[in-house]
């Protein structure tokens, strides 16, 4: 126990020790040095760890948005997209299933108003329980009262405001079928998704309604929209699904039905990585030099240390000392005023985005250990790499000196 506490103290000691010799003494050159390397170690970990919780923070909010909006995955017709009409599944094979399941009617259709016509929209025709959903709720304007049969539409702001109608006014619907089929609804309620591609294109009727246009019986629909608790795992759960289905119905991923939006997230992961890298780069070559410019100028010290015959590992454990302190300091600069940034952001949300460019209209932060163990895990490999690299060998001073 002694020997323990001896050993402790003695590696405390040595540890402030190299401190205080890293950072020099009054305001001269080597402190000088030395703030700067400190500044560019928090300056760089600070911008690390802010582009990995953003991409983290974006990737999470717009994939949990749509899994929120419209399930995890999908359940259709097998290969209905190459046929030439709508194929229907029966809602029996969705209610043993165990988990929960949103029938829905998908048409592409034309939506006329007092200003004008939208072309491109889809409308997706759902059960009264589809409002009962937490998200979707939250995003309605107005309750809905009744819904069903004709009752009415419900639209985004964006695209009601497009059309130039509000809440209580009648839009016409224009299903191009053969023969195109014509409906004259009112507008119940609008809502706002906050992604833009569910705002600019998606409006939402009674179930029983896309029934009736296609001919259909109560018990056909066209697609399942499957909900799934985040904590349980999607592929799994999705074959276990698949094996309670008959062969002609597939399981459609989330990935399959918006490929622009994975498609632009990979892209922005491959930039995220390219900016991570130039990033380590240069503080890799700034804070190496400005360290080795700190062990030159304690070139005598260590002629002194050698001189009285200090042993090896110690002499090593000082330099990672210093080592760990030059980066140590910086890293924990860098992730103090990155997370008070992002913790701003993520109270008042004071940036705002392009909902057009960004599909978001604010900047998301979510906070978790992830990236934080990232940085602080790329400083310790630095740290350590600097204080081998640094570590003063005696032929290499004796070169040093004698060229001075």
């Amino acid at each position: 126990m002694a020997s323990s506490l001896s050993f402790i103290r003695g590696l405390a000691s040595l540890g402030y020790l190299s401190l205080r010799l890293l950072i020099g003494q009054g305001l001269g050159r080597q402190r000088l040095v030395f703030c700067l390397q400190i500044g560019a170690i928090a300056l760089s970990s600070g911008a690390a760890l802010i582009i990995l919780v953003l991409f983290q923070s974006f990737r999470l909010a717009i994939t949990d948005s749509l899994y929120q909006y419209f399930g995890t995955f999908w359940i259709q017709y097998y290969a209905e997209e190459y046929e030439s009409r709508l194929q229907p599944i029966d809602r029996a094979y969705l209610d043993r299933l165990g988990v929960r399941v949103e029938p829905a009617i998908h048409l592409p259709i034309f939506i006329e108003g007092r200003d004008g016509r939208s072309d491109g929209i889809q409308l997706i025709a759902v059960e009264a329980s589809w409002w009962e959903l937490p998200l979707w709720r939250s995003r309605l304007a107005y309750p809905i009262s009744q819904w069903n049969g004709e009752s009415g539409i419900v639209l985004s702001r964006r695209l009601a405001q497009r059309l130039g109608v509000s809440v209580g006014e009648k839009v016409t619907l224009l299903w191009l079928a053969d023969p195109p089929r014509l409906r004259r609804l009112p507008v119940l309620s609008l809502y706002e998704a906050h992604l833009e591609e569910v705002d600019r294109q998606v409006a939402f009727a009674p179930l029983s309604l896309a029934q009736t246009l296609l001919g259909w019986q109560v018990s056909q629909v066209q697609v399942a929209h499957v909900f799934m608790p985040s904590s349980i795992q999607q592929d799994k759960s999705a074959e276990e699904i698949a094996e309670k289905l008959p062969n002609f119905y597939e399981i459609v991923p989330m990935e399959a039905i918006f490929p622009d939006i994975f498609n632009w997230i990979s892209l922005i992961e491959q930039n995220v990585q390219l900016i991570l890298l130039i990033v380590l780069g240069l503080t890799i070559f700034v804070v190496s030099s400005g360290f080795l410019v700190l062990q030159f100028g304690q070139r005598l010290r260590y002629e002194v240390l050698w001189a009285i015959g200090i042993h090896p590992l110690h002499l090593r454990t000082f330099t990672l000392f210093q080592a760990m302190w030059s980066v140590g300091l910086g890293t924990a600069g860098g992730l103090s005023w990155a997370s008070l940034l992002l913790w701003t952001q993520a109270k008042w949300g004071w940036f705002h985005l392009d909902p057009e460019s960004y599909l978001l209209p604010v900047i998301p932060v979510h906070l978790t250990w992830k990236p934080y163990i990232g940085v602080i895990g790329a400083g310790l490999c630095l740290a350590i790499g600097l204080g081998l690299l640094s570590y003063p060998k005696r032929r290499l001073l004796r070169l040093l000196t004698q060229a001075e």
